[in-house]
């Protein structure tokens, strides 16, 4: 399920890190909360395990991020979004964090000091 209108391949780039990132969980289905921006695509994926409970994965996608990591830039100093979304494809995750909440409390998994 996706509460917010994005463009597919986003969708399916999210959808291909959770499978990578998490191999060991048996996801049931996912629900997407996303904002899509020109090079970036960030929010929240909950996933649904079978006999478990739901994890939560704050994510951002963004090729522009994953073009400067790269040092690629355009001839005007930009970084060369359409190079890495092209050669990255869904590996331009500059962030993936479970935060889903822990059992008897509101601690969260991954969370930064502070955050």
């Amino acid at each position: 399920m996706i509460l917010r209108a994005a463009p597919r391949v986003k969708v399916l780039r999210v959808i291909t890190q959770l499978i990578a990132a998490q191999r060991d969980l048996a996801i049931d289905r996912v629900r997407i909360e996303g904002i899509s921006g020109c090079a970036d695509y960030r929010g929240t994926v909950v996933a649904e395990i079978v006999d478990e409970r739901p994890r939560t994965f704050a994510f951002v996608w963004d090729c522009a991020w994953r073009a400067a990591h790269e040092g690629w830039v355009d001839s005007r100093g930009n970084p060369e979004q359409v190079r890495a979304a092209r050669e990255f494809g869904w590996q331009c995750f500059s962030v993936w964090n479970d935060v889903s909440v822990r059992e008897g409390g509101d601690e969260l998994i991954g969370a930064k000091p502070g955050a």
